[in-house]
């Protein structure tokens, strides 16, 4: 009697798994550009967004489109070589999806280059939750191929956030899967579910859309004892390392790509003495270090973007006033770079 009802159970299971599958396959909701250790990027792709409630410094209505090569930004150019092309790569603070395309930091850039120089050609390749890994991807297999002049990288927030890079180098160098990952990878079901649940870590660790900005003092990171923060200086030890190594990886790949790579240091809300920040700024000085050896430009948005409300609707995403002041900010830098590459 009880296998019969173990049957029961399981083939109750088995079936409405196989429900849930076939209906995310017709409508997925949560539509995601990470499916297992692949990004698939949306081409052509629009969408409106109602913010409800509204955020402070954040339209009510926003315009969400990418184009052609599912970045945001004009088509790419005809006439590409004779062109200065540049495309900005990063996480959630880099994709401003809470933004309308004219109102990212991308945009801003864009116009503010375009002004002085109408070579210039320049999209957003962003990525919310997009971490260096996630870069790397990027890079391989879209960014190399495409061969723009400039990279723009803003980077190291989602690097904090997650700790262990260990299943993703390994996919990195050897380009292999597990059965099961590989099975599961193919499974709507289950890569919504992945995606959701990285979605839930992203809230908990203060980096999801929407928080108040002065959250961060209610963080692990800044409420923990000595004995904590000792914990989390011990892991830095192993993470910067492999971090830097990670950069390394990018500028690789555009080096062998002709791409010039510009790095781009993170900046957040919190106050310049809570633990949160001294772990951000970690780093962001391992990243400068590394730029200066290796001789590659590097712009420390980290100190030069202003602390102030205005800028930010959270901990660390922008509203509208703080992107223009980026593009603000990063335009004459990234205009003395191209200045300095055309002589």
């Amino acid at each position: 009697m009880w296998f019969k009802k173990l049957l029961t159970v399981f083939i109750g299971i088995v079936v409405s798994l196989a429900l849930c599958e076939i209906v995310l396959r017709i409508y997925n909701p949560f539509q995601s550009r990470v499916r297992g250790n692949e990004i698939i990027l949306k081409s052509n792709y629009k969408r409106n967004v109602l913010i409800e409630p509204a955020i402070k410094g954040l339209d009510t209505k926003v315009q969400y489109s990418t184009n052609s090569l599912g970045f945001r930004g004009p088509e790419p150019p005809k006439n590409w070589d004779e062109e200065t092309t540049i495309i900005t790569i990063g996480g959630s603070t880099t994709e401003c999806s809470l933004l309308s395309d004219d109102s990212t930091w991308t945009a801003h850039l864009y116009r503010n280059l375009k002004a002085s120089d109408a070579s210039v050609w320049m999209n957003n390749a962003g990525l919310d939750g997009c971490s260096s890994y996630g870069h790397i991807i990027l890079m391989r297999d879209y960014i190399a191929k495409l061969k723009p002049d400039y990279a723009v990288f803003l980077v190291g927030i989602n690097d904090v956030v997650k700790m262990s890079f260990q299943n993703e180098d390994g996919f990195l160098i050897k380009r292999k899967e597990s059965y099961w990952r590989t099975l599961l990878k193919k499974s709507e079901l289950f890569t919504t579910i992945s995606n959701l649940m990285e979605a839930m870590k992203s809230q908990k660790a203060n980096v999801a859309h929407g928080n108040d900005p002065y959250d961060y003092k209610n963080m692990d990171l800044n409420q923990g004892d000595s004995v904590y923060r000792a914990g989390i200086q011990e892991k830095l030890t192993k993470m910067l390392p492999a971090y830097t190594e990670r950069i390394s990886q990018i500028v690789g790949l555009c080096r062998q790509s002709g791409i010039k790579p510009v790095f781009v240091t993170q900046p957040k809300f919190d106050d310049t003495a809570s633990f949160s920040w001294k772990v951000m700024e970690q780093y962001n000085i391992a990243l400068i270090e590394y730029c200066k050896a290796q001789a590659i430009p590097v712009i420390d948005l980290g100190s030069l973007m202003p602390r102030e409300e205005k800028y930010y609707y959270d901990q660390i995403h922008f509203t509208n006033r703080g992107a223009a002041k980026i593009g603000q900010i990063l335009y004459p830098e990234i205009q003395k770079i191209i200045k300095q590459n055309k002589k």
